[in-house]
């Protein structure tokens, strides 16, 4: 089952790369209107994010089967790259003996972007602190490791010139809050939707 379920996110990792690469180098973009002119100039961004994730590295019925959440940003960009802060609250779904979705884990970091494609596709990693936020029958809440967020390519589209609608279809997260024996260590392939506003 294990080995199943790395064959079917390593095909679904490498379809979507391969689908965003196609549809961001297929946009046919006015280079007097092209977000890359845009972004020559400075500025400060907001992102509201929300996640879900169905595929992880547990087992079937494992305690951590599913997470859902949702996450805040603020940076500063130039040119093609981007610095940022990161608030992340990812809730896990507990299966072993009920569907339960607890506070799972408060993740605070920060992390660096750059976007090609006339800004039609972000690649992003974040790295930063992982806190639990409830008890289990070995931990106590408040214990904290450490997480990583990357994140290969999301497309972009453009509804005003100060908000961009961002849409991750696989995304990898590392997260051990616990990194004691016996350690938490969770890993995640999300999906991800963005709303992001610039000054």
């Amino acid at each position: 089952m294990k080995t199943s379920t790395r064959w079917t996110t390593a095909a679904l990792l490498g379809a979507s790369l391969l689908l965003l690469t196609s549809a961001a180098s297929a946009q046919d973009v006015d280079p007097k209107t092209s977000p890359d002119v845009v972004d020559s100039k400075r500025h400060i961004f907001f992102q509201i994010e929300a996640h879900s994730s169905l595929l992880s590295d547990a087992p079937d019925r494992s305690v951590f089967s599913a997470s859902r959440g949702g996450a805040l940003r603020a940076g500063y960009r130039w040119k093609r790259w981007g610095v940022f802060g990161h608030v992340e609250q990812n809730r896990w779904l507990t299966s072993e003996i009920t569907n339960q979705l607890t506070d799972g884990v408060l993740n605070l970091g920060v992390g660096t972007d750059y976007r090609i494609f006339n800004d039609r596709l972000r690649a992003s990693v974040t790295v930063g602190s992982s806190t639990l936020l409830f008890d289990t029958l070995l931990h106590e809440a408040g214990e904290t490791g450490f997480f990583m967020d990357l994140r290969p390519g999301g497309l972009r589209w453009f509804p005003t010139d100060f908000m961009a609608l961002e849409f991750h279809p696989l995304t990898y997260s590392l997260m051990i809050p616990v990194v004691t024996t016996p350690r938490i260590a969770h890993i995640q392939y999300r999906t991800v939707f963005i709303v992001e506003f610039r000054l």
